[in-house]
């Protein structure tokens, strides 16, 4: 899809790409042959060259007043998007309008990567070379090109620190600028999201996106979302909260693309009663007597648990005389597979907290925990047993998606890091983003 297609779908309602299952040749040309023809192609080079040409233009722009830059880049916006001119122009643009809104004049290698995320690729930028700065440029640009920008942080004090420093930038554009966090209520996310560009965490991201496949019905139609578009913010439960996914913007792009890139984001409800605690119990005695590697496969890295043929022989003659709940074998098996798994693989202080009798999940990536989160299809009840806690409902799932298949689904998608070279090749095959590395201001003396 061109880059004008893209703000013209921009107008559409919800737009977003359709998943495409890919077959074993798509997946070896993209590692193989679209590996080599993206590492030897010059764009570094082509950025380079775009920053100076938007250098070479700073001391004519540096006399243009306010409004002459801000009606310049609303001509050149758009054609920067595809016009290699209009883009340098757009850059010298918005170096202009940093210096006077935020007393920072962008250096060219932030021109370098912020073309980069622009052209929706991965800038690798080392740590202090001004990542927030150099994503605002790009998002700056893509919202006065037409294009709804969501700047993807990793907790909500980057979120809000980085909206609010970047805010007077966006400002001198016009533009409007959202934040998402813990804690907002529907309308003030709809609100936000209807910015031209919002701060927000991968995890409000994901789980508001989930929130809209609900309200419109899991796999809407286009005529399911025109309706639901027609309801704005404020109006109640059964307004969609985001436009779309048009432009994204990741920071440590290789943490949320990669390392948790097969995570399970699951939007649940308060289901049916956990049935009879004697279950739970019975089945983490069960799993106490299975020794590991002969009874079952243990993956702690994968955090996956096998039954063997024999401990499943073992387990058939240990519930012989424990009635009707254990009589059929996908049952028991299941059950206390999810309690090996609560005994060996999740641990205490570790991926989850008890207090006040509850158990609460720890984000892995964060430290924090994560409020309202239980685990699925018992596991949940069968750590509650394990610690002691009174059980807890069941949830039922009502809709799940990994941020793998949920950041395919951008018209646009870019992303910055400063440790891409070790990921570059997955980042390339997972989701046909090129890696660029931007060299630092000064010499790195090592």
């Amino acid at each position: 899809m061109s880059s004008l297609a893209q703000v013209e779908r921009a107008h559409s309602v919800y737009p977003e790409r359709l998943d495409r299952k890919e077959n074993a040749l798509d997946g070896w040309t993209r590692r193989v042959v679209g590996g080599a023809w993206h590492a030897v192609r010059p764009l570094r080079m082509r950025l380079a060259a775009l920053a100076s040409a938007a250098t070479r233009q700073a001391q004519e722009v540096n006399g243009l007043s306010d409004d002459a830059i801000r009606q310049e880049m609303r001509r050149v916006a758009r054609a920067a998007l595809d016009e290699p001119v209009a883009t340098a122009r757009a850059f010298a643009l918005v170096r202009e309008a940093s210096a006077r809104s935020l007393g920072k004049r962008p250096f060219d290698v932030q021109l370098m990567g912020a073309a980069a995320l622009f052209a929706g690729k991965l800038a690798e930028m080392q740590t202090g070379e001004g990542k927030t700065l150099t994503a605002a440029l790009a998002a700056c640009i893509a919202g006065v090109a037409g294009l709804p920008v969501h700047v993807v942080t990793v907790n909500d004090y980057l979120a809000e620190r980085d909206a609010q420093e970047m805010g007077p930038l966006y400002a001198f554009f016009g533009l409007t600028t959202g934040i998402i966090i813990t804690g907002l209520s529907l309308p003030q996310r709809s609100a936000a999201y209807a910015c031209h560009v919002t701060y927000c965490t991968n995890k409000e991201l994901v789980f508001d996106y989930l929130k809209d496949r609900v309200t419109a019905g899991g796999r809407a139609s286009r005529a399911q979302l025109r309706l639901r578009s027609h309801v704005g913010p404020g109006d109640g439960n059964n307004a969609l909260l985001l436009r779309g996914l048009h432009f994204a913007i990741v920071d440590e792009a290789d943490s949320v693309l990669i390392d948790e890139a097969r995570t399970p984001l699951i939007l649940a409800e308060k289901g049916e009663s956990p049935g009879d605690p004697t279950l739970y119990s019975t089945a983490l005695e069960l799993a106490g007597q299975l020794e590991a590697g002969r009874d079952f496969e243990l993956i702690i890295a994968r955090r996956e648990l096998h039954l063997s043929h024999v401990g499943r022989a073992r387990l058939a003659d240990m519930c012989a005389d424990l009635g009707p709940a254990w009589t059929a074998a996908h049952g028991r098996e299941h059950m206390v597979s999810q309690a090996l798994r609560a005994l060996q693989l999740f641990h205490r202080d570790q991926h989850y907290l008890v207090a006040e009798d509850k158990v609460h999940i720890i984000d892995e990536y964060t430290g924090r925990i994560l409020p309202g989160r239980t685990w699925e299809q018992g596991l949940h009840q069968l750590i509650e047993t394990k610690e002691g806690c009174p059980l807890s409902e069941h949830n039922r799932t009502l809709a799940r998606i990994t941020y793998q298949r949920f950041f395919r689904r951008y018209l646009r998608l870019s992303g910055m890091t400063g440790t891409a070279h070790e990921v570059r090749r997955e980042i390339w095959a997972v989701y046909a983003l090129e890696t660029i590395a931007i060299p630092t201001n000064r010499p790195c003396i090592r």
